[in-house]
């Protein structure tokens, strides 16, 4: 065979780290102030933004002899605040002071992410992931401050962080031009209600599980998908070396997976990648193919948290605070073309079948002396 396509996803790890961890710090008084802290990205995840503004909400109770003293009121409501990039600190305008009641504080960077619905009974955020898909949003929550210490905030990845990388098989024959990488029919809307109970810091990073209790946020998704560039217009001819493409922060899902032997309109839905390459035979510089390849993009099997014995693994998705790399690997079989009724394998192999006839019967002559 002169060339084939697979695509093969590599292990999940938690993004949240202790040693990893970005904090700046202000001077606790009477005013209330903040320390924020996001995990810093893993080296697989190094396009994740640097934490530097967030809209908080603070919730109390009212206080006073009333009847309604326990009423629970909206003390700051969505309050931009932004690091200040020459002292570090934390600030807001205008400032406002402690309640002699406890605060509960939610918070979501950045600032302008999605349409929030944060009130004392609902704490909601509807996003949509940008067209680009390179937008890290966070959130924090932290349950029961008071007076007398700083706000401190951890915030949490509500995305998915997934990788595309590209590489050619040992020893294969073929050579590839990758032009374009499109990721394609990825949900990419949803609700996300935030986490109830303190965020607190998961740590270092390490394969331990996400989305486990009330200490994370929940999603409820959309019906919306998107697609999604890997790469364009990069003309990249691709060795046995990983080639690293595009870093994307995706809203957590099952994949509705791509299955081109289902041969019926149904196959357009799923995920996948289309990859626009040429691939030519490496010795001859024959053509071979020009044009869209398609692999279907799986759920992870390989997660640290999956337990194959588990009915219906909750790992084999997408979950929000881990990374997911996918290596692409020309010259390991399971490509096809991106059609959306009848998609056809790419590079068949040269087969031959063989035959072998019986010696036929010549008749009989006599050769003279």
């Amino acid at each position: 065979m002169k060339g084939k396509l697979s695509l093969i996803a590599l292990s999940a790890l938690a993004l949240a780290s202790c040693s990893n961890e970005e904090t700046t710090n202000l001077n606790p008084g009477n005013a209330i102030d903040f320390s924020a802290t996001a995990p810093k990205p893993g080296r697989a995840a190094a396009t994740t933004a640097t934490l530097d503004n967030f809209k908080v909400w603070g919730f109390t109770q009212k206080g006073g002899d009333g009847a309604d003293a326990a009423t629970v009121i909206a003390y700051m409501n969505g309050v931009d605040v932004t690091k200040n990039t020459t002292s570090g600190k934390w600030e807001y305008s205008p400032v406002m002071f402690w309640p002699a009641s406890t605060v509960d504080f939610f918070a979501v960077s950045p600032k302008t992410a999605g349409t929030p619905n944060v009130t004392a009974t609902t704490k909601t955020l509807a996003y949509t992931v940008n067209a680009t898909g390179d937008e890290d949003l966070l959130y924090s929550t932290t349950v029961g401050a008071s007076k007398g210490a700083q706000v401190a905030l951890n915030f949490r990845h509500a995305l998915s962080c997934v990788k595309f990388n590209v590489k050619l098989k040992d020893n294969s024959p073929i050579k590839v031009t990758v032009k374009d990488i499109t990721l394609k029919n990825i949900k990419n809307s949803g609700t996300l209600t935030l986490a109830s109970a303190t965020t607190a810091s998961l740590g270092a990073i390490t394969s331990a599980d996400t989305e486990t209790g009330n200490t994370w946020g929940t999603w409820a998704l959309g019906s919306g998908v998107a697609d999604y560039a890997v790469a364009t217009g990069v003309n990249d001819i691709i060795t046995n070396d990983v080639k690293n493409f595009a870093t994307l922060f995706l809203m957590p899902q099952k994949l509705t997976e791509w299955n081109p032997a289902a041969g019926t309109s149904a196959v357009a839905n799923g995920a996948r990648l289309v990859i626009n390459c040429v691939i030519t035979d490496a010795t001859s510089g024959a053509l071979l193919y020009s044009g869209n390849v398609a692999v279907a993009v799986n759920n992870p099997v390989n997660d640290p948290a999956h337990n194959d014995s588990e009915t219906n693994c909750a790992h084999k998705q997408w979950k929000q605070g881990k990374i997911y790399n996918y290596t692409l690997i020309f010259g390991q079989g399971g490509g096809y073309t991106d059609e959306p009724n009848n998609p056809k394998p790419v590079l068949a192999p040269i087969e031959f079948t063989v035959s072998v006839d019986n010696f036929q019967d010549g008749g009989n002559d006599n050769i003279p002396d």
